[in-house]
């Protein structure tokens, strides 16, 4: 087929190359229009490349762009790429070279996340670190940890490559009805009880600590854990016992914003039926503390501190929800999801179990229980200082 362009005020025809087309071609088979050293080529970075060296050789012409495609479109890969090592985040390279060998375990871990992940020069130095690991660490224990994860992902596997997101319409925003009030497409306003709710979207995750891939639908889930004054007007409106704690139906004034504590299983639920929502389940409960990826905590995999959430007793006490937000949050937004309060779910521990399961840790707990995964439980009949709830709402806000 012929192909035609401007060369000038000429016309190139066939047999032909225009300065266009063989900068076109040039950019495409050296790799050199692969700007951002990605080893890709989008449409973008072959029309500033083309852009540059044709103007460069004709200040004439002006290649012009029409595109009404949304999102990076890649078009190419780039033949000459070569993955370079990255630098490790700093705590991960003191983590390395802690002299505890505990600790160091806990480096090769966050290193497989690496390896695994889809910034190759990063999986690359994962991968070089994790050999010297593997080769030269006195300690036998974060040897064979390197040396499992070095078999678990071979050598020369391709590291995957984000690709954009499928096209979609955008999501219609929640109506308006008479039990929730509409703030944003993913966040509403519980009339009931006075709660703002965050949207978990449907679709699949993992789960537990085997992160098995489950699936669920849309939901909609409590912010923060409830707080004293919203549990108050619950007390008030149905005559309900209030937490041994509270002067009478009255919690402490400098409480009201503090997680509800004292109250069973058997008073969440009360809570939740008075609220028109329910308790979550085991599984609703992980996927807004964790997202979808199987990270270890809210936040993402790095240990909890006193500036993610309340643990460990530092604090002596339940702290006001919302303190270490955003830090400590979940992927979806949810606020004090690990430490603070353990939260009741309606899930059994196991099958004909009366005990329930709790999730999230408390003020109280030490890094392992504030895990998102991690499984606690009590009789539904149980009251303590540092247990609480938070409820849920199907997608069709009933």
């Amino acid at each position: 087929a012929l192909q035609y362009s401007f060369e000038g005020e000429e016309v190139a025809g066939e047999g032909v190359r225009s300065v266009f087309t063989s900068v076109l071609v040039h950019g495409l088979g050296t790799g050199e229009a692969d700007i951002d050293a990605d080893g890709h080529i989008s449409l973008d970075e072959l029309y500033e490349y083309v852009y540059a060296q044709v103007t460069a050789k004709k200040e004439q012409q002006r290649p012009q762009k029409f595109a009404t495609l949304e999102g990076q479109i890649i078009i190419a890969k780039n033949p000459h790429w070569v993955v370079k090592p990255a630098e490790l985040p700093p705590e991960l390279q003191q983590a390395i070279e802690n002299p505890l060998a505990q600790v160091r375990v806990g480096a090769v871990h966050a290193l497989e996340l690496l390896l695994r992940g889809s910034d190759a020069g990063r999986a690359l130095a994962a991968r070089r670190t994790l050999e010297r690991m593997r080769e030269g660490d006195d300690s036998r224990s974060v040897s064979a940890e390197a040396a499992r994860v070095l078999g678990a992902v071979p050598a020369g596997v391709q590291p995957p490559t984000a690709s954009p997101p499928p096209r979609t319409r955008p999501r219609k925003p929640p109506r308006e009805t008479e039990r929730y009030k509409i703030l944003s497409a993913d966040r509403i306003l519980w009339k009931q009880d006075g709660k703002e709710m965050v949207r978990v979207p449907a679709g699949k995750f993992l789960y537990g600590d085997k992160k098995e891939e489950r699936e669920l639908g849309e939901f909609w889930i409590d912010k923060t854990p409830v707080t004293n004054a919203e549990y108050a007007r619950f007390v008030a409106a149905m005559g309900h016992e209030p937490p041994e704690h509270w002067k009478g139906k009255t919690p402490p004034a400098e409480m009201a914003d503090h997680p509800v504590v004292y109250v069973s299983w058997h008073d969440a639920v009360a809570y939740a039926e008075w609220a028109g929502k329910r308790l979550p389940s085991e599984e609703e409960w992980e996927k807004a503390a964790r997202g979808t990826d199987g990270r270890e905590y809210p936040w993402g995999d790095e240990a909890p501190t006193s500036r993610l959430c309340n643990f460990g007793g530092k604090v002596g006490g339940t702290t006001p929800v919302g303190r270490y937000s955003p830090p400590g949050d979940s992927p979806y937004g949810c606020v004090d999801m690990a430490g603070n309060v353990w939260e009741w779910t309606d899930s059994p521990w196991e099958e004909g179990s009366k005990y329930k399961v709790l999730r999230g840790g408390s003020w109280l707990s030490n890094q392992l229980y504030v895990r998102a995964a991690y499984r606690y439980s009590f009789a539904p009949g149980h009251r303590y200082d540092f247990v609480g709830f938070r409820c849920v709402s199907a997608a069709s806000g009933r």
